[in-house]
């Protein structure tokens, strides 16, 4: 990026580093985006493209987009669903019912962010998509270093069992919904994930597992079905027994 001038103009509001890598990916993009209109030709409004980041850099994204658009159509953004401040070993002696307060309070954090995130597409002729999101309950630092606080990582499994986080996952979803809209897709990291040290990024712990008693996973359905009624199209889940 830096060797193609892309931060030379307009100037970057974040590192010139990293602004030269978010222009660089949004000029490679743009490549090929090309390719697979010129491959799906008369097609071309099937495809979406989309120029990604991270829902939390709002002045990244700026950055991207004064470089140009790219020929997107869609600017995706993660929507990762954790605790007010992040999660340290100070959490050792809390509950479940006070991790859950403040990850409630984290939906109200992150409600500013993706307000920005919203209104940096729109002024870009862009639509909004959750490429990656859901529940991220992970102690910081456990995935690059393999180290974590071992009452951390049962007390944020214990959380994320316990019925109440039900309404703490939906308290997300109400936020997400009300700041980026009905028609935004949202990709969920992932159905089924073994939880661990390194974060409980599955709505459900086992496959086998009921919908009814996973409770992120009961939030998820029920977050589909209360979308069913706004949108045409939508298929009611209507599987909180599986």
């Amino acid at each position: 990026g830096t060797a193609l001038g892309l931060v030379e103009s307009p100037a970057c509001r974040t590192n010139p580093g990293h602004c030269a890598r978010v222009r660089y990916n949004a000029w490679r993009s743009e490549q090929i985006f090309a390719i697979w209109a010129d491959v799906w030709g008369a097609s071309r409004s099937r495809l979406k493209f989309v120029l990604s980041t991270q829902a939390v850099w709002a002045d990244v994204t700026r950055d991207m987009l004064d470089g140009g658009t790219r020929g997107a159509d869609m600017l995706g953004i993660t929507a990762y669903m954790s605790p007010q401040g992040g999660v340290d070993s100070s959490y050792s002696p809390l509950t479940p019912s006070e991790v859950i307060d403040r990850f409630k309070a984290g939906a109200e954090g992150a409600r500013g962010y993706m307000g920005a995130q919203k209104a940096l597409a729109q002024e870009n002729g862009l639509s909004v998509a959750v490429y990656e999101g859901g529940v991220g309950l992970v102690e910081a630092g456990a995935i690059e270093s393999g180290e974590a606080t071992g009452a951390v990582t049962e007390l944020l499994m214990a959380t994320g069992r316990s019925p109440e986080f039900k309404a703490a996952v939906s308290t997300w979803f109400a936020m997400i919904r009300q700041e980026l809209g009905d028609q935004t897709s949202f990709g969920y990291f992932v159905d089924t994930g073994f939880w661990s040290k390194y974060g409980q990024w599955g709505m459900r712990e086992y496959y086998d597992a009921a919908t009814a008693t996973s409770p992120a996973a009961a939030a998820v359905h029920e977050h589909i079905d209360a979308l069913a009624g706004a949108l045409s199209g939508c298929v009611k889940a209507d599987s909180m027994g599986r």
